[in-house]
């Protein structure tokens, strides 16, 4: 066994996430860090400070956001679904084709599973709008 087959699964089954997973967290760090000086300057200087400003982005998104976000994933996924399905189906001598058949219906069933997620919760947010 060559040294490179040894050390390229090593790279990428450990020192690739685990550089992946370091470099988000200080990124975040640094982040927080400059939304702590910025508050820190606005208490010395007396300015009113803003509640959201160390709420994640996610946090703050409207129910509307996250309503087109759900649907956004549930389309994707639903999309994806298909089309593994139609390439088994349809696609002789594809690499990989014997796999479709368990990736199709798995994401179609996410998809519309996603699908009903967002229709409820959207009938949800209407019911409590008329309310």
């Amino acid at each position: 066994m060559t040294s490179i087959s040894v050390i390229v699964p090593i790279v990428v089954c450990f020192l690739l996430p685990v550089s992946i997973i370091l470099i988000v967290s200080l990124s975040r760090k640094h982040e927080i860090d400059k939304r702590t000086d910025v508050m820190l300057k606005a208490i010395e200087a007396g300015q009113p400070v803003d509640p959201n400003l160390f709420s994640r982005p996610s946090e703050r998104k409207t129910s509307a956001e996250k309503s087109a976000d759900r649907l956004q994933g549930a389309v994707v996924t639903f999309l994806l679904g298909m089309v593994f399905t139609v390439l088994f189906f349809i696609g002789h001598d594809l690499p990989w084709q014997k796999y479709y058949i368990i990736a199709g219906p798995v994401l179609l069933a996410a998809g519309i599973a996603n699908f009903v997620s967002y229709a409820l919760v959207k009938k949800n947010q209407d019911g409590q709008k008329n309310d």
